[in-house]
C-alpha cells in the first residue's frame, strides 16, 4: 500500500523523489512533429521536487536538451535564458540535462544565472529521440510537438524564435 501511495504521488508530480520516466511504460511513445508529446515525470535538478509535463497543458513548453560537457552548452543556456526573459509569460522553458549529476548542473546553473528549471532528461532518450545534443522541442498549449530541432547553428535561434512566436499566437 505504501508503494502504491508513493507511485501515485510520483505520477501526480507531488514527490521529491528522483524519478525520470515516461509516464506510460506500457506504450512508449516517441516525440514526433505534429503529434502529442510523450508525457513524463522528471526531477527538478535545482530543487528537490518532481515535475510532470501533463500539468502544463494549456501553456506552450520549450524543452532544451543539453549536455553540460558540450562547448555549446553555455550559448544554448544563454539562449534559453533570453527566451525565458522575453517570453516567460507565454511559454514555460525547461533545461533538460542529459547528465544525471545534480551537483554539476547546480554549479553550471548558478554560474550562468539560470532563470528556469533544469530537469533530469537522462531517462527520456528514447521517448524524445535524443541521439545527440543540443535538441530543442517546442510544444504548443495542447502538448503537440511544433518544433523538433537537433543541433545548433546560425539559423537555429531564429528558427526557434519564429516557431515560438507562431505557436504563442495560435495558443
Amino acid at each position: 500500500i505504501q508503494t502504491t501511495k508513493r507511485l501515485d504521488n510520483i505520477l501526480k508530480g507531488d514527490s521529491a523523489e528522483t524519478v525520470v520516466m515516461p509516464v506510460s511504460a506500457t506504450s512508449l511513445q516517441t516525440a514526433k512533429l505534429g503529434y502529442k508529446a510523450p508525457d513524463f515525470i522528471a526531477q527538478n535538478m535545482l530543487k528537490q521536487e518532481s515535475f510532470r509535463l501533463a500539468k502544463l497543458e494549456g501553456k506552450s513548453v520549450l524543452l532544451v536538451f543539453y549536455n553540460h560537457k558540450s562547448p555549446l552548452s553555455s550559448e544554448i543556456l544563454d539562449f534559453a535564458k533570453t527566451m525565458q526573459t522575453n517570453h516567460g509569460d507565454s511559454v514555460t522553458i525547461f533545461g533538460m540535462s542529459v547528465i544525471d549529476d545534480s551537483e554539476i548542473v547546480k554549479k553550471q546553473a548558478e554560474a550562468a544565472k539560470i532563470n528556469f528549471a533544469v530537469l533530469n532528461g537522462s531517462g527520456l532518450r528514447s521517448s524524445y529521440g535524443l541521439e545527440s545534443t543540443p535538441k530543442i522541442v517546442l510544444l504548443d498549449a495542447k502538448g503537440i510537438v511544433r518544433l523538433n530541432c537537433l543541433g545548433w547553428g546560425q539559423e537555429t535561434q531564429s528558427e526557434i524564435t519564429s516557431e515560438l512566436k507562431r505557436t504563442i499566437d495560435k495558443d
